[in-house]
């Protein structure tokens, strides 16, 4: 190999990345890695003109991306729509609002509202949601299921032992509150992994969640093909009502657990601090999947404690340098380490 030659392969390859083992990471990166990928292509095809030969079926050809309103649409500010999207499928993709996946090759594709009961393998679920009060209507799940959603509660649904019938069947329990990061084109996303083992792709402002129970190898696939409409930035959109905040978490020695707040001042402070939260500015969010949270909800008094109704949720990062805040009805913002303290002290808890 010629030294020119040589000189043209290593500038190819010259701060391309190793596949990176974080599902969410290559969503983020998606946009990079095809940069480098034509990069790659483009210096392969003049090596092998440089070497006097044809390279036949070896050049790395990247398609257009999908030829949809997500992909054309002017960013617009981070604020979810007044109501859910109806997901659809849509020329192999199920696509709801600003955001689509693609379905894998050869699996089936039904609507929620007509899937069996029990666990579908290698099938696609799309439609709207349940009971956003309460849990699942439906009685069954399927590898992959892409949902509308009415409000994020930072709570599961579980089973208290009683008849299914039975009013008090289910009950809500704190769950871990989900992280979240920033995808390609500005979109946050929350993520959780259930009691069930289903991993939760929770995108606030678009009103859609994407449950994926196939396993890593499926969780990889609908993450990579995951895209999502652009979003500008903006600051923090936050609930009016201030009869009742709950901060969950894991806090001290307690595991995890809820505090609950329903001093009208007290919440009127919490959104003050909130509402002094500084804008992120676009491609400057620091929130990553492997840092700890807090999850806040902010609204009326529950009716019913298991039934919490009229409720904002929020997802905090409590990462050293990185205090970053979502609220599910729009914006991102970021809090100093004194207003994060004095937002515990409201709740007598430490943070960060």
């Amino acid at each position: 190999m010629s030294g020119r030659v040589k000189d043209l392969l290593d500038q190819a390859v010259a701060g391309i990345e190793p596949r990176d083992p974080d599902p969410v990471g290559v969503v983020i990166r998606r946009g990079r890695n095809r940069r480098a990928a034509a990069v790659v292509a483009t210096a392969v095809a003049m090596v092998a003109v440089l070497a006097g030969g044809a390279v036949a079926g070896t050049a790395l050809k990247e398609g257009p991306p999908p030829d949809t309103a997500v992909t054309k649409a002017a960013p617009k500010p981070a604020t979810r729509p007044d109501r859910p999207p109806v997901p659809r499928l849509e020329k192999g993709r199920i696509a709801a609002g600003d955001m689509s996946v693609a379905v894998p090759d050869g699996w089936q594709v039904m609507p929620v509202e007509s899937a069996p009961c029990g666990h579908q393998h290698q099938t696609v679920v799309f439609g709207e949601g349940g009971n956003p009060w309460g849990p699942s209507i439906y009685c069954g799940t399927s590898e992959i299921e892409v949902l509308s959603t009415f409000n994020v509660f930072p709570s599961i649904w579980t089973m208290t032992g009683k008849a299914p019938e039975a009013p008090d069947a289910w009950q809500q329990t704190p769950a871990d509150p989900y992280r979240m990061v920033t995808l390609e084109g500005g979109a946050a996303a929350w993520l959780r992994t259930d009691p069930d083992g289903a991993y939760r792709v929770v995108l606030p402002w678009s009103r859609v969640e994407v449950m994926i129970r196939g396993g890593a190898d499926v969780r990889q696939r609908i993450l990579d093909s995951l895209e999502t409409g652009r979003w500008a930035p903006r600051a923090l959109v936050l609930p009016t009502a201030t009869e009742y905040a709950g901060l969950i978490g894991h806090f001290g020695t307690n595991g995890l657990s809820r505090v609950e707040v329903e001093d009208p001042a007290k919440v009127r402070r919490a959104l003050e601090i909130l509402g002094a939260a500084t804008p992120v500015a676009q491609g400057e969010s620091c929130a990553r999947e492997d840092q700890p949270t807090v999850a806040l909800e902010i609204g009326k008094s529950p009716v019913n404690p298991n039934l919490p109704e009229d409720m904002g949720s929020l997802v905090i990062s409590l990462a050293p340098g990185c205090h970053e805040v979502v609220s599910e009805e729009g914006g991102r913002g970021r809090l100093d380490v004194d207003s994060l303290t004095e937002l515990g002290e409201l709740f007598q808890v430490e943070l960060p």
